[in-house]
């Protein structure tokens, strides 16, 4: 969830849920970190993306195609 916080995990229902449960944990785990005065760790060596493969979308169809 936070590559830069480790141990720092969590999980919704749906995405919006995620996405609020991602917000109350990265601050929490912040907070825990600002109370036993440790470091922040920086975010600025991590990249993530997603990315689509066609070649997966193309054997899919036609793996459909022969089933048929």
């Amino acid at each position: 969830m936070a590559p830069s916080l480790p141990g720092c995990v969590t999980y919704g229902k749906n995405l919006h849920e995620a996405k609020k449960m991602a917000a109350d944990a990265i601050r929490g785990y912040l907070a825990s970190l600002e109370k036993h005065q440790d470091l922040i760790p920086s975010d600025e060596e991590n990249f993530i993306t997603s990315i689509q493969i066609k070649e997966l979308e193309n054997k899919k169809t036609a793996s459909h195609a022969k089933a048929s």
